[in-house]
C-alpha cells in the first residue's frame, strides 16, 4: 500500500486501533461519523491496522513507533504525517473542533 502512495496513488488514512481501546471506540462513535469529516475523508483510501492481530499489523505499528491508540496517519505525496482527532489534556477525552480536524486533512 505505501509503495503505491510513493508512486502516485491516492492519499490514505492509516488508522491504528484495537478492539479494547476506549478512545478508539469514542473516535469511531463520535468523531468519524461526523458528516463534514466523512466528506473530507472520502477521497482517501482508509486502512485500519489492529496491532493485536499480530503478524504484519504489529510489525507496521512497531515500525512507525505507535505507542498508543488510536493513532492516525495521512499518507500523501511520499509523506507520512500523524494527525489528531481528540484531546485529553484536561483528563477527559473531547473531540477537537471539526475545523481543526479538517485543516489536518488538507
Amino acid at each position: 500500500m505505501l509503495y503505491r502512495h510513493q508512486h502516485g496513488g491516492p492519499p490514505a488514512i492509516v488508522y491504528f486501533g484495537t478492539d479494547w481501546c476506549r478512545y478508539c471506540k469514542f473516535v469511531e462513535r463520535t468523531i468519524l461519523p461526523d458528516p463534514e469529516i466523512r466528506a473530507a475523508m472520502a477521497p482517501f483510501l482508509k486502512v485500519r491496522v489492529n496491532p493485536d492481530d499480530g503478524g504484519d499489523e504489529d510489525d507496521i505499528a512497531k515500525l512507525l513507533h505507535v505507542s498508543g491508540y488510536p493513532t492516525l496517519y495521512v499518507v500523501r505525496n511520499n509523506q507520512l504525517k500523524r494527525f489528531e482527532l481528540y484531546d485529553t489534556s484536561n483528563g477527559k477525552i473531547r473531540p477537537l473542533p471539526t475545523a481543526e480536524i479538517l485543516a489536518q486533512l488538507r
